[in-house]
């Protein structure tokens, strides 16, 4: 048996979007540093186990998710929004507010960000 090394070509990966680090300060904590990509995540939990709670907790802070995304879409009833003291969508753009999460507003938030994906590229 013999081992012949070949010569290796020489190559230059792209450089992607979605590769790059969303905040650099999302780095600073090791939960957040899940969160420091370009991804789709799931907040679980039972009824009244603070998973809004901790969401909006994460959004109004600005060490952890205020001010790292340009385009949020809000999932939630409008008796549970109005429940929040400091609301920080009370000035929201309301076509990106939902109150009950079902197939076509969801659907019509995917069409939404395809678009806005294709005016980028």
């Amino acid at each position: 048996m013999e081992i012949i090394k070949l010569k290796a070509p020489t190559i230059t990966p792209p450089k992607m979007c979605c590769d790059e680090d969303l905040h650099k300060k999302l780095n600073d904590y090791e939960l957040t540093t899940y969160l420091n990509s370009h991804s789709t995540n799931l907040l679980l939990g039972k009824p009244k186990s603070g998973k809004s709670s901790l969401m909006w907790a994460f959004l109004k802070n600005k060490k952890l998710l205020n001010g790292v995304y340009h385009n949020v879409y809000l999932f939630q009833p409008e008796h549970s929004r109005a429940s929040i003291k400091g609301n920080i969508f009370k000035k929201h753009d309301p076509t990106k507010m939902f109150d009950e999460l079902t197939y076509d507003n969801l659907s019509e938030v995917i069409q939404r960000i395809n678009h806005t994906a294709q005016d980028v590229l």
